[in-house]
């Protein structure tokens, strides 16, 4: 091959691996999903998370709270039914009607959420993260690694009576399979 030639791909691979290394990160840098994560194991997610807990959603709103933002987020509150670990810095218990921050909206008309959205009514398994923003805001929780901390009961609980909800088996909502994607609740994890 001449020199010419080998100078010319050179030159041509180093100018594809910049464009391509540069698309990447201006496309992570721009994303909303910083937060996203991938977890090998429940104990990994569960160190991640500041709360992990079951609990009910009772209702959901809407807010674009974030100055200079026009992110649409959904806040979902959560009536605790079980807390199976919380950070020092947390303090909440069962009965507790916690606030769940998650980037999106069924409601607004814009796209379709990023990540799957809690529904009033409905109970989950939750491995939160606390949001980290100030004044009021800062009491409120992000769902662990978006979505990969979010987890339905596997059997449909108003079709099986009163189940016991804090000794049953969880299912991923957005299942992968670096995830776990059954996890089993049993009463001597409850605090």
């Amino acid at each position: 091959m001449s020199s010419f030639k080998r100078g010319f791909t050179l030159l041509t691979v180093a100018a594809l691996s910049t464009a391509l290394l540069s698309g990447c990160t201006q496309q992570r840098a721009n994303s909303s999903f910083d937060r996203e994560q991938m977890y090998a194991s429940a104990i990994e997610m569960r160190e991640d998370s500041d709360l992990v807990a079951v609990g009910t959603v009772t209702q959901i709103r809407e807010a674009q709270d974030i100055e200079g933002s026009d992110t649409i987020i959904t806040i979902s509150d959560v009536d605790l039914k079980g807390v199976m670990k919380e950070d020092v810095k947390v303090d909440s218990k069962m009965g507790d009607v916690i606030e769940v921050r998650q980037f999106g909206s069924k409601e607004s008309g814009s796209a379709a959420p990023p990540v799957t959205l809690l529904e009033p009514g409905k109970t989950y398994l939750l491995f939160l993260t606390s949001s980290g923003l100030g004044g009021e805001l800062a009491s409120q929780y992000y769902v662990t690694g978006a979505s990969a901390g979010l987890y339905e009961p596997r059997q449909d609980v108003a079709r099986s009576g009163q189940p016991d909800l804090l000794s049953m088996e969880f299912k991923q909502v957005d299942p992968t399979e670096e995830e776990p994607a059954l996890i089993t609740v049993v009463p001597k994890d409850i605090s």
